[in-house]
């Protein structure tokens, strides 16, 4: 901030309503972030309680043996994903000239 405040040669009062606009904000932005990371936890948990009843209602049409099978196409699944997470996919971008 002082970085900006010299660079931008602003006056004492400039600085001064600069800090304070920026420590405002940022309380704020602080105060939201926690918000959301609270939400995102039980939106996980809900998540969770949802495949687990998914779980069950296909464990009950299922033999032992069927439930097995799918249990093991899901796990290769999962890890063939998990390796891809993060990284974003590659689309051939079409660039529009105007006229």
């Amino acid at each position: 901030m002082e970085q900006v405040i010299k660079e931008l040669e602003l006056t004492e009062t400039q600085a001064a309503d600069l800090r304070a606009i920026n420590k405002k904000y940022g309380e704020q932005l602080k105060s939201e972030r926690t918000e959301m990371q609270k939400q995102s936890q039980a939106h996980r948990e809900k998540a969770k309680t949802i495949n687990e009843s998914r779980k069950e209602e296909i464990k009950n049409i299922l033999s032992n043996e069927q439930y097995e099978k799918l249990e093991k196409m899901q796990r290769k699944n999962h890890s063939a994903h998990k390796g891809q997470k993060g990284k974003k996919p590659h689309y051939k971008h079409r660039h529009h000239e105007k006229s």
